[in-house]
């Protein structure tokens, strides 16, 4: 094995090469011989030295040899070290250079890239907006083309939307006539029942078991009178209108309509701290009763498999920043709060944050759609309201509805005063195609005193009207009949005898269709179905202009 290397003896350079071997050789005895024969410039470097003067077959571990060299070539191998170097500088400058090059050019478009392809994944929101296109031929055209992508994508998201609008456009007018034809047929139905359960209350004893039956089917009445008229509202998609009711009114029928058809499991509690406090509020009562009844059935659903606890409370509060509970999201002013609280089996943390969600849900396919809770809410901001829940598992569940209030004044509550009869004996025309409706009619009319007479359509009450036109004081007659409507039976009167007031009564038309009616001479219209109290109500109005109600 041998071994080569540069070093320097006295200040100058040699060669030195040095190789393994055992014992000297005759070839190796021509510098380490005799000093005599060996090499002048040897000898005047070891001079005597011993250790350097050696004999044939001598043991030794390695044999050397040395080269003198010359200063240039010297030189050129410390240059040749410099030059080294300075290459190795080059190379990792290069290095550097193409890392930062291949970082700005390559890596840092693709980041980008994949940065927008993840926020068009989790929102639409980005579709169509372009990234830089880099100026390398590859990866330009790559961006290119994801944006082509993106703008494609984007077209194609607005063109669906459109086409949802307008294919959710002509749903929406297909189910407000299907809802109206409904709601005709299922007004007329609840006017019988409404009617003649009025009747029935008239002649029944006080504080009786048939009476108390009379009031809950009244209740019933009234709430599926509010249904359809949710139904149309929705249809139509306009806002229901709006009063001042009190909060109170509507929880007494809630819980009334809960105890009516709850099992005898559930201890149903209705407290009001705020006692001789005002708590009225603007709202549409119908809304706040469904967003009640869909939270108090939530909680009925939760205690199903045990006996449990449904409290109800009312209070008004004030709130502050500083007093405002965390997470609620309320401006800072003056609130009717209800509570639900109930002991169920409570809500997980890891389902809390979704139970408003549209279509989620833990029950079973049977027991429910997800939306209950989803409605709640958005009747709640509807009103500028805030919601919000408390619960743990095996703790039960609180939920506090914050309601911008009170206003003032107070209304009145319906049906405090008794319905007088009338005080002049008018007679009265009504019209209707549905007999059974027109029999309850007649008889809420002839209670409060006036005379009537029964048509069962708009030709049977041409026939009479034109034999005696001037013995009637009022006209009363369903809009949606066959045949010839109430409005085209309006103007007939009209011609005959234009002075006589015309009632319309219908279940299902809107505001403006109310106003072009009035306008063609119908004085009043009266949505169906109609209470006693209403129905004597409006009459009163009609014939003795506002001294009624």
């Amino acid at each position: 094995m041998e071994r080569s290397d540069i070093r320097i003896f006295e200040g100058k350079p040699f060669f030195v090469v040095m190789r393994r071997a055992e014992t000297m050789e005759e070839s190796c005895l021509r510098c380490h011989g005799d000093p005599a024969k060996a090499p002048a410039d040897l000898v005047k470097v070891y001079g005597e030295d011993r250790s350097f003067h050696r004999k044939v077959g001598e043991a030794v571990s390695a044999i050397s040899i040395r080269i003198p060299l010359s200063t240039a070539y010297a030189q050129a191998d410390v240059s040749a070290w410099k030059l080294s170097g300075l290459l190795f500088l080059a190379m990792s400058l290069f290095l550097v250079a193409s890392l930062w090059l291949n970082s700005r050019l390559v890596l840092s478009p693709l980041s980008l890239i994949r940065r927008k392809a993840q926020q068009i994944a989790e929102s639409d929101v980005h579709l169509g907006e372009e990234i830089p296109v880099p100026s390398g031929r590859e990866l330009g055209e790559l961006t290119a083309a994801f944006n082509r992508m993106s703008i494609k994508l984007r077209k194609s998201r607005d063109d669906l939307e459109n086409r949802v609008i307008e294919r959710t456009a002509e749903m929406r007018m297909a189910i407000g006539n299907l809802a109206g034809g409904i709601a005709h047929d299922f007004n007329n139905l609840l006017g019988i029942i409404m009617g003649n359960c009025e009747m029935a209350l008239l002649d029944t004893s006080v504080n009786t078991i048939v009476q108390q039956h009379l009031e809950q089917i009244a209740r019933a009445s009234r709430r599926a009178k509010n249904i359809v008229k949710q139904i149309l509202a929705f249809s139509r998609k306009s806002d229901a209108g709006r009063t001042i009711v009190d909060i109170r009114w509507i929880i007494d029928e809630t819980v009334g309509l809960l105890k009516f058809s709850t099992t005898q499991q559930i201890d149903i509690r209705w407290n009001a701290r705020a006692k001789g406090v005002n708590t009225a509020i603007l709202a549409d009562p119908n809304q706040i009763q469904q967003a009640l009844l869909n939270l108090c059935t939530n909680s009925i659903h939760a205690m199903r498999d045990r006996k449990g606890i449904l409290e109800i409370g009312l209070d008004v509060v004030d709130l502050t920043e500083s007093n405002t509970p965390a997470g609620l999201k309320a401006e800072p002013g003056s609130y009717v709060k209800i509570r639900v609280s109930d002991t169920g089996h409570g809500i997980s943390d890891e389902i809390l944050p979704r139970i408003f969600d549209p279509y989620f849900t833990t029950k079973e396919r049977s027991e429910g759609t997800g939306l209950g809770l989803s409605v709640v809410e958005g009747i709640v901001k509807s009103h500028n309201g805030a919601i919000q829940v408390r619960s743990q598992p095996g703790s039960g569940t609180v939920f506090d509805i914050f309601l911008p209030g009170p206003q003032v004044p107070i209304p009145a509550q319906k049906g405090e005063k008794p319905v007088d009869p009338a005080k002049e004996h008018h007679s009265i025309l009504i019209v209707d195609d549905e007999k059974e409706l027109l029999a309850a009619l007649k008889s809420m009319l002839e209670h409060l005193g006036y005379l009537v007479a029964a048509a069962s359509g708009a030709s049977q009450a041409m026939e009479i009207f034109r034999k005696k036109p001037e013995t009637f004081d009022l006209v009363i007659t369903d809009h949606d009949m066959p045949g010839t409507m109430g409005s085209e039976l309006a103007l007939q009167i009209a011609r005959v005898r234009s002075d006589v007031p015309i009632i319309l009564c219908t279940g299902h038309l809107g505001d403006a269709l109310v106003d072009q009616l009035r306008d063609k001479g119908i004085r009043s219209v009266l949505l169906k179905p109609f209470s006693l109290r209403q129905l004597a109500a409006e009459v009163e109005k009609v014939l003795h202009g506002e001294k009624g109600e």
